[in-house]
């Protein structure tokens, strides 16, 4: 009877047991945590409150700061600032590739970025007593900090932002960089045009010299042998080369104009001497045809008298002139019309209003961030200092710290 009384009692504690759900090594661990937490909430609060507190305090401490925002439109013509820097100019044909810029956005950042338009809002806000720097760097370093750029290359638009502590003041330097912008766009597309126009204007003048000397001499020459009625071929043949080596000449005009601002390798350069190489040939047949050398007269003189010669020679000396002065004419005009539709000015499309809400600081977000940090790092520290009591707790690693600080002892 003993016997099976034992029996039924260990197969009550089987079923007990398979009833009760076994608890795994993870849940008392989890157990245990939380356990450990809520023993301790009193330091976990302690570190919350105090980091809660300091977050407080600093954020109202922080000095309050605006956001001016202004929206650029760069140009987008096929001939503008950015086509001709990047294509035109021999020398410079590299450039975008070696500084990363793939597009007109990039130039206008980079130029936005450059020391020229920063300095020039410097000294027109006088930012180096308003940012209390010392030096050009330095307040260059607190601008390009203060200030954002960012490229919107789906709507090919720039976003500038400018942050200060005076709202106007941030409306002002984001407004004042465009101001800048123009100003070193102007000075590097028109600087070039210029110097092209101020060249042919000065071969124009020399030009309209020449021919107003030629007429003189024309002029005088009539006065003297009386008008001399050429025929209908000598007037051509006398036109037809003097407009070949006027062209040559405009050509020459024009090649030396173009070294000031592209390289023997430019493709417009390179055309050019095509083009210089092909008039020339083509003067030269035709002399050959008459059987007329380079220096002689267009026309056979051995047949007209001393005031004729003299007459035809003047008549000649016209006509080349005014081929010149036409040819240059033209290249002078077409240099204005460069200069004028060279500087591809960027379009504001918002401009910075004087903004009315500040941008920074955050107190809401910064306070709610350290009171999340300060809650975990009360947990850390909590735990941290249970694993420490529990690793000190063994005998042997215990005597393991005591080793390590005796060697630490002097």
């Amino acid at each position: 009877m003993a016997h099976e009384s034992d029996h039924m009692v260990e197969s009550a504690e089987q079923i007990v047991s398979e009833s009760v759900p076994r608890r795994s090594k993870e849940d008392l661990d989890f157990i245990e945590l939380a356990t450990t937490l809520a023993r301790r909430k009193n330091t976990i609060a302690k570190f919350t409150i105090v980091g809660t507190l300091l977050a407080v305090v600093i954020s109202l401490m922080l000095q309050v700061k605006y956001t001016g925002t202004t929206v650029i439109l760069p140009p987008q013509q096929s001939q503008s600032f950015s086509s001709m820097v990047l294509g035109q100019v021999g020398m410079l044909a590299g450039l975008g590739r070696e500084l990363g810029l793939k597009s007109t956005i990039d130039l206008y950042i980079a130029m936005l970025r450059s020391e020229s338009v920063q300095n020039g809002l410097i000294q027109q806000f006088n930012l180096r007593d308003a940012y209390h720097q010392k030096t050009m760097f330095a307040t260059r370093e607190e601008l390009t900090a203060r200030t954002t750029l960012v490229p919107i290359k789906a709507q090919g638009v720039i976003r500038l932002s400018v942050e200060d502590s005076d709202p106007k003041r941030a409306a002002d330097l984001a407004n004042g960089y465009i101001e800048q912008l123009h100003a070193l766009n102007q000075r590097i597309a028109i600087g070039e045009s210029s110097e092209r126009r101020m060249f042919f204007e000065n071969q124009l003048q020399r030009a309209k010299e020449g021919l107003t000397a030629a007429e003189q001499t024309m002029k005088q020459t009539q006065e003297k042998t009386g008008m001399l009625q050429l025929d209908a071929q000598s007037r051509a043949m006398i036109q037809t080369v003097a407009t070949l080596r006027a062209q040559i000449v405009g050509k020459e005009v024009q090649l030396q104009g173009m070294r000031s601002f592209a390289t023997g390798q430019n493709p417009d350069y390179v055309i050019a001497q095509q083009q210089l190489a092909g008039l020339r040939e083509q003067l030269a047949k035709l002399l050959r045809s008459q059987n007329i050398s380079e220096g002689d007269l267009e026309i056979p003189t051995s047949k007209l008298p001393e005031t004729g010669l003299a007459y035809l020679r003047a008549y000649r000396n016209v006509r080349y002139q005014e081929a010149i002065y036409e040819i240059i004419a033209r290249q002078y005009e077409a240099a204005r019309l460069d200069e004028a539709k060279s500087a591809a000015f960027p379009q504001v499309i918002d401009p910075a209003m004087v903004p009315e809400r500040k941008s920074s600081p955050k107190r809401a977000r910064i306070v709610i961030f350290v009171f999340l940090l300060s809650f975990l790092s009360g947990c850390a520290f909590v735990l941290a200092q249970q694993a420490y009591g529990r690793f000190v707790a063994d005998p042997f690693n215990r005597e393991r710290i005591d080793t390590l600080k005796a060697h630490f002892r002097f």
